[in-house]
């Protein structure tokens, strides 16, 4: 949340205003070319402000668990397999960008997230037709209508 506040702060007081030129007859207007910029960058700062408290606050409460607990026995050791899964969906995720670049988007797509959802213990059928369905569209969106040509 650090990070999105400064760079608000960065987007108000420094990049719209070196960017977007604005000439004195514009500035006379109630709605200006950086009057949405500064609407879109004001909104991130007021959401990260809120979010930085909200984090803020939460670990407060966390703190104050963990002092509590602290008499308790500790947590079992994950297994090797839970320690190298976040690595494996990386993996899987560099093997669907490979099979994107060199075999297209649709065998890619009908491939490797299926198989992500399956490694995540994702047994609902209806969220793989959901997937499907939702990959479908996207591909029809950006074919048929948006005419752009997809491998």
């Amino acid at each position: 949340m650090a990070f999105f506040i400064m760079l608000s702060l960065a987007l108000i007081f420094w990049a719209i205003p070196t960017q977007i030129k604005v000439t004195a007859m514009m500035e006379a207007e109630s709605f200006t070319p950086r009057s949405f910029p500064y609407l879109i960058a004001g909104g991130l700062l007021l959401v990260s402000v809120i979010g930085f408290f909200n984090n803020f606050l939460a670990y407060r409460k966390l703190l104050g668990q963990e002092t509590e607990q602290a008499g308790e026995e500790p947590e079992e050791k994950k297994s090797r397999g839970e320690i190298l899964f976040p690595y494996f969906i990386f993996a899987l995720i560099v093997v669907y960008g490979l099979m994107f670049k060199f075999l297209g988007i649709v065998p890619a797509t009908l491939v490797v997230p299926p198989v992500i959802l399956w490694c995540l213990r994702c047994r609902k059928w209806q969220m793989y037709v959901a997937f499907f369905v939702f990959a479908a569209i996207i591909y029809l969106l950006f074919t048929k209508v948006l005419l752009v040509p997809i491998r």
